[in-house]
């Protein structure tokens, strides 16, 4: 996650897409938009990852570094296992 501060050096939008650990119905989208350096309450929640997109995100506006827009759209996966989730988001998703 902390290689996107790098990513999106110079960006004025950025679109995240990432699987998040499933709070309702796997396969399920949530949209969070970040607009002018305000986070959303509990974005780190649905992260998958140790350092998560609510941690990077705030880091970079520390850094002064976070873009204008930054759009996440984090899909609840079925099962998180190694090899598992590519497949069970993309089931999922098509419902």
């Amino acid at each position: 996650m902390l290689a996107l501060l790098d990513r999106w050096s110079g960006s004025d939008t950025v679109v995240l897409i990432d699987a998040a650990a499933a709070v309702g119905t796997p396969g399920s989208i949530h949209r969070i938009e970040s607009v002018a350096g305000e986070l959303p309450a509990g974005l780190g929640l649905l992260s998958t990852h140790s350092v998560g997109v609510g941690e990077a995100l705030a880091l970079a506006s520390a850094l002064g570094r976070l873009p204008a827009r930054v759009i996440v759209y984090a899909v609840e996966a079925g099962c998180l296992e190694p090899g598992e989730l590519a497949i069970r988001v993309t089931t999922d998703t098509r419902g």
